[in-house]
């Protein structure tokens, strides 16, 4: 296979802002009220920024930057407010960049607090919101628990920060913002049968910090394609272990083995152009429709992870059903 050929190479191929306003609106999965929902695209970003903040050190999510977009969601808002005929949207909540799956947009400012207080009752609920799927490297261990973890920066000797799980915090280090909390839960779906590879679902009440490619790592089994922190795993005398942030090799992009290279139809050298295979499968608007009423967000994960799953042996589960079923509460489903 050709390198121009590679489903890796081609993904979304939305380098036009007619190509991703139609690729939007073909991929609404809820238009109601005021409520715009769709299936973000991967490699497109909330808005045009070059700035790092907080100090948190930048590193290269995308280095072949194959598969990104020139153009933002908020430039192209405008035309997709046209087409749906809305006043006007304004984003909610999308997943991050290098990141696919439900995205939240709102035609008032009234429906957008509304979307956000739903969220924020996650959190003093503990009940995860946001529910990911990823593929990832190897096996997590252990392959299904529910933990609870703070995030924090902790400052390297060159003077950056980096972000770390943590299980010792303070109130009052929570209330000064120094550290984040986040409840969450893992499951395996599915693994390949030489574990080279597998499929998790990963529900939280919070994204901040990447904490879902942080978490995978501390999991040792990090996220295909993450070359953000999936590094932090190595292996040493043929067992994993959790690098320090600062150590060097923990910065370096991820490296893959020979076979799970051959399984994904790449050649030397092509490694920088895997995309990381994280999708926000599901989310959940608690409340949204009233007391004890949730809104229930899905997207079907896209072609490249797909291709990825058929090539690895990873089988989705309720492939047909999520294909159909886009939007449901407790008590009844719509279709988009």
């Amino acid at each position: 296979m050709k390198k121009q050929c590679h489903p890796y190479y081609l993904k979304n191929n939305l380098s036009s802002l007619n190509s991703i306003v139609s690729f939007i609106i073909k991929n609404v999965l809820y238009n109601k009220d005021g409520l715009v929902v769709f299936n973000k695209p991967y490699g497109i970003l909330q808005k045009p920024s070059h700035q790092s903040k907080g100090g948190v050190t930048k590193s290269t999510l995308n280095t072949a930057a194959v598969g990104d977009s020139s153009y933002s969601l908020q430039e192209v808002l405008p035309f997709v407010a046209q087409a749906l005929k809305c006043p006007s949207l304004q984003i909610v909540k999308t997943p991050e960049r290098y990141e696919s799956g439900v995205g939240v947009l709102a035609s008032s400012e009234v429906v957008a607090d509304k979307v956000r207080q739903s969220l924020r009752r996650a959190k003093p609920l503990q009940r995860p919101s946001s529910t990911y799927w990823g593929v990832v490297i190897g096996t997590p261990q252990p392959e299904s628990a529910r933990n609870k973890f703070g995030m924090k920066l902790k400052p390297m000797p060159g003077g950056d920060k980096q972000v770390v799980l943590t299980r010792d915090w303070s109130r009052l280090s929570v209330r000064r913002g120094e550290v984040k909390l986040a409840s969450v839960c893992h499951r395996t779906l599915c693994r390949d049968a030489g574990g080279l590879a597998g499929l998790v679902e990963v529900a939280t009440t919070s994204t901040k910090w990447h904490f879902v490619r942080l978490y995978l790592s501390y999991l040792l089994s990090p996220l295909l394609g993450d070359n953000l922190l999936g590094s932090r795993v190595a292996e040493v005398l043929g067992q994993k272990v959790l690098l320090p942030p600062g150590n060097d090799a923990a910065r370096l992009p991820q490296k893959l083995n020979g076979e799970l290279m051959s399984a994904l139809r790449l050649q030397p050298g092509w490694e920088a152009m895997v995309p990381a295979h994280l999708h926000l499968h599901q989310l959940t608007l608690i409340g949204f429709q009233g007391k004890g009423k949730d809104l229930v967000l899905e997207a079907p994960v896209p072609e490249v992870f797909r291709q990825t799953c058929d090539w690895l042996g990873l089988e989705l589960p309720g492939d047909e059903d999520l294909q159909s079923r886009t939007v449901s509460s407790r008590n009844d489903v719509a279709h988009g």
